[in-house]
């Protein structure tokens, strides 16, 4: 005969029993055991107090179910409460047993034999509770019951998550989904202007008084490619201030201005930012120098430092004089240039701030006490000053609020059983496991996983799409793109990757993981009535070297004649392949010609641009 469900569960017992050397109390998470001995090797141990007393008399009302970590002879990092039990003190002497009790499993066995064939979501939760463990708001998920103790962002949507003395071989691998829970709720709101009229001012601000070594940042959604202020203050003729900006070509720019409009210092990325997808760009100007670097001038996308020149015009500026009102979405009182699209958490610094202070800032909204802030805005309902001592509070204009449902932090599409603000997803793309646990985690675009402020809960699952995961293709798919021609250097037969100057100003950073890439190039270069030449183009790990000949396309290009503006050579390039990376990899846009041609070019007119999507999709 068969054995039954119960007679089953009566099977899975180890016999071992110790007490508690120690009393503890509901909170507590080490206890302190008189024996380890024969307890299971696993890493982590599910055990049960008070099941029976000293004498082997059943306690039910005393019973806890408990998960941790043996060290020594404690268990740490106790969860407290698993399976149907409440968290509850316990006296020294205490039986501590490593035992399924056949009172609750028993209940738990008439549960499931009674829905077979009815409900299947019956059975799913008798099984999840006999393992101790719970489901996650939603179907498809599975809560971990232990979160990470450092979050770190990586920059391009990449976090390493470490829980702290928790080994999770066998429950956690690459490619399964994650869904987290903030333990505070992220701001749900945005503003959205329209790029004619809208925008936010304040007069004379209090504490804006720097003219050298500045830094601006927001989260920014762009609807179109116009030369638009984020943040600016600039007088009304354009003769002093500064301004971030992103340009008609979506590239990056922050300047200082002195004494009249041309006299001009600023610095510019090669790269241009997507439309219509939530970005995180930061800029620093050092007004005295010259070089870029992470310590002196950048650029930041997406919490990546990108390839930028700095230029100097008129006579070339040292210092900046700050103009008259304080603008966002318009640079001040300057009468132009306003920005079309979302605009949230902007951040105004009067001195330079590290890199590494900018990737701790961007995945959650800014206090208004971080070092050397004037002013800062979240748009989240609200354009008060979160700097409650300058408290630079602005004034909405022609009908400009910040009641705008999207957020770069959260998802927003009203899930059902979710908190708006609160719930993250993710999709594991690499993992270790010893001592700690530690994660590589990928978010989709408007998904962040705060650095501060804590995560309260982690679930995973190993389906394709569980509830309210964002599936997307749009949202897990990394982009770079060159709108505005990028001259390279104009030897033949040389290997290059941006600009004149240099190379690498045409580059993705791409995440730890496994990726479908892919790149679509325009190229092209002046001639004469009587060349031809050859376009290669590659995608390497190398600026200005071919890494990987499999990257690699070439086109010949016979005798053209002359036509209007001069002869020229176009062609049309583009690669697909799969990709692996263990650490965060930059792979370079890389060109080559032959031939006595000039100005050989990215882009003239489109866009060429480099993509990774994630492959575990």
């Amino acid at each position: 005969m068969a054995a039954s469900a119960t007679d089953l569960f009566r099977k899975i017992t180890n016999n071992f029993s110790t007490t508690l050397t120690s009393s503890i109390g509901s909170g507590d998470v080490t206890l302190s055991l008189a024996s380890v001995t024969n307890l299971p090797t696993d890493t982590a141990i599910d055990l049960v107090i008070d099941r029976v007393d000293s004498t082997g008399t059943k306690t039910p009302t005393k019973r806890e179910y408990v998960l941790g970590v043996v060290s020594g002879s404690n268990l740490i990092s106790v969860v407290r409460g698993k399976g149907n039990s409440t968290a509850q003190a316990h006296a020294s002497g205490a039986v501590v047993e490593y035992v399924f009790d056949q009172d609750v499993h028993n209940d738990l066995v008439t549960g499931v034999l009674n829905s077979m064939n009815q409900d299947g979501s019956l059975i799913g939760s008798a099984v999840r509770t006999a393992l101790n463990q719970t489901a996650a708001t939603g179907a498809g998920w599975t809560t971990l019951g232990y979160t990470p103790n450092t979050v770190v962002y990586n920059g391009n949507r990449s976090y390493t998550c470490t829980i702290n003395a928790i080994d999770a071989t066998g429950t956690l691998s690459p490619g399964m989904r994650i869904q987290t829970t903030r333990t505070v709720t992220a701001p749900t709101k945005s503003t959205s202007l329209n790029g004619t009229t809208q925008y936010y001012s304040k007069t004379s601000p209090a504490g804006m008084t720097f003219t050298n070594n500045f830094v601006v940042s927001a989260w920014v959604k762009l609807s179109s490619y116009v030369n638009g202020a984020i943040a600016g203050r600039l007088d009304a003729a354009g003769s002093n201030g500064w301004g971030l900006y992103i340009n008609g070509s979506g590239q990056v720019s922050l300047f200082g201005k002195n004494g009249g409009a041309s006299n001009n210092k600023n610095i510019i990325s090669y790269q241009s930012i997507p439309l219509n997808k939530w970005v995180h760009v930061a800029a620093q100007l050092d007004m005295t120098s010259a070089t870029n670097s992470p310590t002196v001038n950048y650029i930041m996308i997406d919490g990546v430092d990108v390839p930028a020149s700095q230029a100097s015009s008129g006579t070339a500026p040292t210092s900046l004089v700050q103009g008259t009102d304080l603008g966002i979405g318009r640079p001040g009182s300057y009468p132009s240039d306003y920005f079309p699209g979302k605009i949230a958490q902007v951040a105004i610094y009067s001195a330079k701030v590290t890199q590494a202070t900018i990737l701790a800032s961007i995945s959650q909204t800014l206090t208004g006490s971080e070092t050397s802030l004037i002013s800062a805005y979240s748009f989240n309902n609200t354009i008060n000053d979160l700097n409650t001592t300058n408290a630079n509070n602005l004034t909405a204009n022609n009908g400009a609020v910040a009641t705008n449902a999207d957020t770069p932090f959260t998802q927003t599409n009203g899930l059902t059983g979710y908190t708006v603000g609160t719930t993250n997803f993710g999709i594991v793309t690499a993992s270790s496991f010893s001592t700690n646990t530690t994660l590589t985690v990928q978010v989709p675009e408007g998904d962040t996983l705060p650095t501060t402020g804590g995560i309260s809960a982690v679930s995973y699952s190993t389906q394709k799409v569980p509830y309210g995961f964002p599936g997307q293709k749009t949202k897990w798919q990394l982009t770079t793109l060159i709108y505005s021609p990028l001259t390279v250097g104009a030897s033949a037969t040389t290997w290059y990757s941006g600009a004149t100057t240099g190379a690498g100003s045409f580059a993705l950073a791409v995440p730890v993981g496994e990726w479908d890439a892919w790149y679509d190039f325009e190229i092209y270069t002046d001639g004469n009535a009587s060349t031809s030449t050859i376009h290669k183009t590659t995608l390497s790990t190398t600026a200005g070297t071919e890494t990987d000949v499999m990257w690699g396309v070439q086109q010949f290009i016979g005798t053209i004649t002359n036509a209007a503006g001069g002869p020229f050579f176009e062609s049309q390039h583009s690669r697909r392949r799969s990709i692996s990376t263990s650490a965060q990899t930059t792979y370079y846009a890389n060109m080559l010609f032959s031939g006595s041609i000039g100005n050989p070019r990215f882009s003239n007119g489109g866009a060429s641009f480099i993509t990774a999507e994630n492959a575990y999709l």
